[in-house]
């Protein structure tokens, strides 16, 4: 995978024991990535004015954060 956003993902106890499992139902090795996401996290209010604003304007708008 080349996604730059993706890195090895950190599992819990719980987490790792299920994935453990489908290794041995699947029999072979499965890795878990995340990914990073450029998405911005808007709160409830922050994502009511998005929408409006697409409403307004009739188009699709994508909030990244930084």
């Amino acid at each position: 995978m080349s996604d730059p956003n993706l890195r090895p993902a950190q599992l819990s106890d719980d987490e790792l024991g299920r994935l453990t499992a489908l290794e041995t139902e699947l029999g072979g090795t499965v890795v878990a990535y995340e990914a990073d996401s450029p998405y911005a996290s808007l709160d409830d209010a922050q994502l009511a004015a998005l929408r409006s604003i697409e409403r307004d304007l009739g188009v699709r708008l994508v909030a990244y954060s930084g």
